[in-house]
């Protein structure tokens, strides 16, 4: 990639970087817009897909509707390691994260929101893309098994009935309904 930013570059120390959002984050607060509903989406797409990928959701009004934030940029899927991390099947992956919100009176376009994530995350698989799963919708216990893959399926799920019997931990992702 030979992208040149119109932008110089900033240099912030260790702190200065852990905490460049606050000032935002305190208007949100002070405005009420932090109470809104956040159906945010983070995404990993395969490098050779990726052109199509964006080409087809930016375009469209209802997938980028109530963004705030849209982050985009390559990494190196060799770095990352853990077997329940799951990442695309290629060197080279880029990061598509969606921050959005609605407002919290209104359920219709709440509902339409959450219909277009789903339809970008069956897109994003339908390209061998994996999402970061923290940042989703809940999906079926079969779209886990899938995320994951038929080897650490197996294990995650043997290792969660000897370890969590009652199925106290992690209750909100429903993995294991």
């Amino acid at each position: 990639m030979r992208f040149r930013s119109r932008a110089e570059p900033v240099r912030l120390s260790y702190s200065q970087y852990l905490h460049r959002f606050d000032a935002r984050n305190a208007d949100e607060i002070a405005s009420g817009r932090a109470s809104r509903p956040t159906p945010n989406i983070a995404v990993w797409i395969p490098a050779s897909a990726i052109k199509d990928y964006v080409a087809r959701i930016l375009p469209m009004s209802s997938d980028v509707a109530g963004v705030d934030l849209f982050s985009f940029w390559p990494l190196k899927t060799r770095r990352f390691t853990r077997p329940l991390f799951k990442v695309p099947d290629e060197e080279i992956m880029f990061s598509i994260w969606m921050n959005r919100s609605v407002a919290p009176d209104d359920p219709a376009a709440l509902s339409a929101m959450l219909a277009s994530n789903r339809s970008l995350l069956e897109q994003m698989t339908a390209v061998g893309g994996k999402a970061y799963r923290q940042y989703g919708i809940v999906i079926s216990q079969n779209e886990w098994a899938e995320h994951f893959g038929p080897e650490v399926w197996r294990r995650f799920s043997a290792a969660k009935k000897k370890f969590d019997p009652n199925r106290v931990l992690t209750p909100g992702p429903e993995i294991f309904h």
